[in-house]
């Protein structure tokens, strides 16, 4: 992978232009519907559940059914998955809502579901079930960070590329 350390990166759709300028990325959406003209394959084991999706949904019942989700499905095998479509370059997992990197470090360092769920409502605009994703790999040592066309690379990646 040529200097990326992370094994997963997240982004939204708004990124796919520049993901698409580095041969060393392979974007794949994990969004319920990927939109209209994007032509990414889909990952739908890691869309939430079609019952989660909308603005009317308590913050706590979505961190806690897609947390539930993630924590049944099978991190070993998604992963594996994931790295097998990519064919050795670094997936990006891609799904609707702008980054905010404040946000994320937050919910990374949240203890609580709590946290997260209060995180969820205060932060709608910017909230994303990728960034559940990246702090559920990350709870199992598989590094992950966030690609932004709205704030430039990451550190990790600037440092790496």
């Amino acid at each position: 992978m040529d200097g990326i350390k992370e094994i997963v990166l997240t982004s939204n759709f708004a990124s796919l232009r520049r993901i698409a300028q580095n041969p060393q990325l392979y974007p794949v959406s994990i969004a319920r519907y990927t939109p209209r003209g994007v032509d990414v394959p889909a990952y739908p084991d890691l869309a939430p559940a079609a019952h989660l999706v909308g603005k009317s949904v308590d913050p706590m019942r979505y961190v806690k059914e897609y947390t539930r989700q993630l924590a049944n499905a099978p991190v070993d095998a998604i992963l594996m998955e994931l790295l097998e479509m990519s064919e050795g370059r670094v997936p990006v997992l891609l799904c609707y809502e702008s980054p905010d990197p404040v946000l994320i470090a937050k919910i990374h360092r949240a203890k609580k579901l709590s946290e997260v769920a209060e995180l969820m409502q205060t932060h709608r605009r910017h909230f994303c079930h990728r960034h559940l994703v990246s702090r559920w790999l990350s709870y199992y040592n598989f590094p992950t960070s966030e690609f932004s066309s709205v704030h430039s690379m990451t550190p990790q990646l600037q440092a790496n590329v």
